[in-house]
């Protein structure tokens, strides 16, 4: 599940949005001191995933994630 707009900051932590079964990977908003922005992805705990920190572009509010299939 993908969501933008989430709002989160450093003062709300991953256990305080947490849902059971799932890892959030989250990236805030940190540019202008705006109130809005940021986005998330909650991935299932059985889903084997890296993130592409190599597709991140510090003037956009991406998240990129490669699942990794069995075999």
């Amino acid at each position: 599940m993908a969501i933008n707009e989430t709002r989160l900051d450093a003062t709300i932590s991953d256990n305080g949005v947490h849902i059971h079964g799932y890892e959030i990977v989250r990236r805030d908003r940190r540019l202008n001191g705006r109130l809005s922005g940021g986005v998330c992805i909650y991935i299932r705990n059985s889903i084997n995933f890296s993130i592409g920190h190599d597709l991140s572009i510090d003037q956009l509010e991406n998240l990129c994630t490669s699942i990794k299939k069995h075999k």
